[in-house]
């Protein structure tokens, strides 16, 4: 599910398209490809959020926290990131004990506690 600041809307019923100046529905249909195509993420990853900045914050199905995503680049060093972070940080720390997982930042992983 996506949901949040999507400008851009579609409907083949509708016949409402896709702008080609805005990228928003290309971007948003690039993540979650990914999120799909990987068996991990596609299991973990509930939903997709567009914010007022347009960067993207994903909702987890396991956990009470939110991952700031930002944009689309370096969208595979992010996911590897979270993967690590899950398999290593979570199994110490406890799946609610952080309020947001920043993956932003390049070669760090942010995290805010409750």
């Amino acid at each position: 599910m996506a949901s949040g600041n999507i400008s851009n809307r579609f409907s083949d019923t509708l016949n409402l398209r896709l702008s080609t100046t805005n990228s928003e529905l290309k971007d948003l249909y690039t993540l979650s490809t990914y999120i799909y195509n990987d068996v991990f993420l596609k299991a973990q990853i509930e939903q997709i959020y567009l914010n007022q900045d347009n960067e993207f914050e994903l909702v987890p199905k396991v956990g009470r926290h939110l991952v700031l995503f930002g944009d689309l680049a370096e969208m595979e060093t992010k996911f590897d990131k979270l993967k690590i972070f899950y398999d290593k940080g979570m199994k110490r720390a406890g799946w609610d004990t952080y309020k947001t997982i920043n993956l932003k930042f390049k070669d760090q992983v942010i995290c805010e506690k409750k």
